[in-house]
C-alpha cells in the first residue's frame, strides 16, 4: 500500500500531463504555433509555451541530474538565464558578506 507521500507523488504526473493538455487546447498561441513535420516539433524560436521549450526548468533539472551522474560539478546558477546571473552573483556575495561578519570562519570561503 503506497503512502501519502508516494500517493501525492504518483499523482503530480498525471497531473502535469492533464494541465499540460488544457493548456494546448486552451491558449491560442499553442494552438497556432508553427509545427515542422521533418523534425516532428515546433520551431525553436516560436515554441507555443514555456514547456515546448528547451529551456523550461524541468529540461534544466534533469540536464543537471543527467550531468550530476556523470559529475557532480553543476552550480545551482545553471538553473537561471544568463540574464539573472549576475543579480544572483551579488545575492550570492551579499549573503557571504553577512554570513561572514557574523561567524569569520565563513570569510574565507567568501
Amino acid at each position: 500500500m503506497p503512502s501519502t507521500l508516494e500517493k501525492i507523488l504518483l499523482a503530480i504526473y498525471p497531473t502535469i500531463l492533464i494541465t499540460g493538455s488544457l493548456f494546448s487546447l486552451l491558449d491560442p498561441s499553442a494552438r497556432n504555433a508553427p509545427y515542422s513535420a521533418s523534425t516532428q516539433s515546433h520551431v525553436a524560436d516560436t515554441a507555443p509555451s514555456y514547456f515546448a521549450k528547451k529551456s523550461n526548468i524541468f529540461n534544466k533539472l534533469f540536464r543537471i541530474f543527467i550531468r550530476g551522474l556523470k559529475s557532480s560539478q553543476w552550480h545551482i546558477r545553471d538553473l537561471f538565464p544568463p540574464k539573472s546571473r549576475p543579480w544572483i552573483e551579488k545575492c550570492n556575495r551579499d549573503a557571504w558578506s553577512v554570513d561572514s561578519q557574523n561567524r569569520p570562519e565563513m570569510a574565507s570561503f567568501a
